[in-house]
């Protein structure tokens, strides 16, 4: 009672104290540091009494989505449903179709195995999420996407317009669902270094889709290299788990000749610079934005997801709260490994 008091009925203030205590003298002792602004045993904390988190919103890439996401939110809050709306008519601009009517779909599972159908939806969902935890005065110091992830970054970075973004997301989700069927995914126990010469013999048909973290990497290409690779690593007592969703094998070998479509449809992209940081899972650092062109959507596509070595950057920068917009917290294992 005495927690929904405080959540539910209190006027909303600038700042909050939240201690943990198995009884009352914890919750006593507590407050005592808080008052001596001394660190309590109890907290887990980088930041001075005081001092407001450094936050950076993660966006997700082709996961996480479940059917009904979205649905409420768009019918509660105007400020998702405007931005979602938004979204409907960047897309419709470079796709036949509503970004609404398939979020709303009564045949959604079906209709969502198609990249062309999630992908544009999964960063419509991720952009009015965003715009919503704006409105409600959450100001994020950086921005990092995961693969498909990073063009929701970029616009909220303000590298991208909205239907730059959008225009990115159909080209790259067109050539992806030309995969499907084709490919397999494994997350592997391994970090990336260790795992590299166990993939020489496959490295014409296995890539790394990504390092998520310093013990696990994913794996993508074709399904019979995959399995043999698999086998090989479980005999070696490591751990593989093949991700039974994934049917297209993004980061892979499979996706080279591909390539060259995806830097014709976008050659005239003109990317600006951000007015806040942003991160690369590409490049593993900052960048200034201008140069996510069409030569950058393609090693986004093709390159691994770079994901562990660009959060290590972004916790030497004294960033230290992490929130991952998506439907699902798809990602927060492998943040917490990591940092």
């Amino acid at each position: 009672l005495l927690c929904a008091a405080a959540a539910r009925r209190r006027a909303h203030l600038e700042h909050r104290l939240a201690l943990t205590g198995a009884s009352r003298d914890d919750l006593l002792a507590a407050l005592d540091a808080h008052l001596g602004d001394e660190i309590h045993p109890g907290w887990s904390t980088s930041r001075a009494p005081g001092e407001r988190p450094r936050l950076v919103l993660v966006f997700a890439g082709h996961s996480g989505h479940w059917v009904g996401m979205g649905r409420e939110l768009f019918a509660g809050e105007p400020a998702f449903a405007d931005a979602l709306r938004a979204c409907d008519r960047a897309l419709a601009a470079h796709r036949g179709g509503s970004l609404l009517d398939d979020l709303h779909a009564p045949d959604a599972a079906a209709r969502w195995s198609s990249a062309e159908v999630l992908q544009p939806l999964v960063l419509g969902v991720q952009l009015a999420l965003a715009e919503l935890w704006s409105r409600w005065g959450v100001a994020p110091q950086a921005v990092v996407g995961h693969s498909m992830g990073e063009i929701a970054a970029a616009c909220v970075a303000g590298a991208l317009e909205l239907d730059d973004a959008f225009r990115i997301c159909v080209h790259r989700s067109r050539l992806v669902e030309r995969l499907r069927g084709r490919g397999a995914m494994a997350s592997v126990a391994l970090p990336l270094a260790q795992l590299r010469e166990h993939l020489e013999p496959f490295a014409d048909r296995i890539g790394v889709a990504a390092a998520n973290s310093p013990m696990l990497t994913v794996l993508s290409g074709e399904p019979a290299a995959l399995q043999a690779l698999a086998d090989a690593l479980t005999r070696r007592n490591v751990f593989v788990r093949p991700m039974r969703d994934a049917t297209a094998a993004g980061h892979s070998p499979q996706l080279d000749p591909l390539l060259p479509e995806l830097r014709a449809a976008l050659a005239d992209l003109r990317p600006r610079a951000t007015s806040v940081p942003l991160y690369s899972t590409v490049t593993a650092g900052e960048i200034a934005g201008t140069e996510l062109g069409a030569d950058y959507w393609a090693r986004n596509l093709r390159e691994p997801v770079l994901f562990a070595a660009t959060l290590e950057a972004i916790g030497a920068a004294g960033l230290d709260t992490f929130l991952e917009i998506g439907a699902n917290p798809v990602l927060l294992g492998a943040i917490e490994q990591t940092l």
